[in-house]
């Protein structure tokens, strides 16, 4: 059958510890400002960006983050990001994690 398994081997620093928390902490706070900020984008917005991210038009996922770019310069650039490596499932989460955002700071 020829099977061959590819792997990656992990640095020590990785395993060790040392300074990996840190970034992770720090990982994890920029996420939160970002959606912190996303949380000001208007909602016809956001539902737009999540319906041409679930159909995978690509030309709409750019125009909206061209109008989102106007609104939260940040916002739009690390949606952008996202765009252009094919990480829709990370968009879809950040928008799910904005509207929740939004439902918390409602009750």
């Amino acid at each position: 059958m020829g099977v061959r398994f590819i792997y990656e081997e992990i640095e020590a620093a990785e395993v060790d510890g040392s300074g990996g928390l840190d970034r992770l902490q720090v990982e994890s706070q920029r996420y939160a400002n970002l959606i912190e900020r996303a949380s000001i984008l208007p909602e016809k917005l956001l539902n737009s960006l999540h319906d041409a991210t679930i159909l995978g038009n690509v030309t709409q996922i750019e125009s909206l983050i061209y109008q989102i770019r106007e609104i939260d310069p940040e916002v739009s650039e690390a949606l952008a990001v996202m765009a252009r490596n094919f990480k829709h499932d990370e968009i879809l989460i950040l928008i799910q994690n904005t509207r929740e955002k939004d439902v918390e700071a409602t009750n």
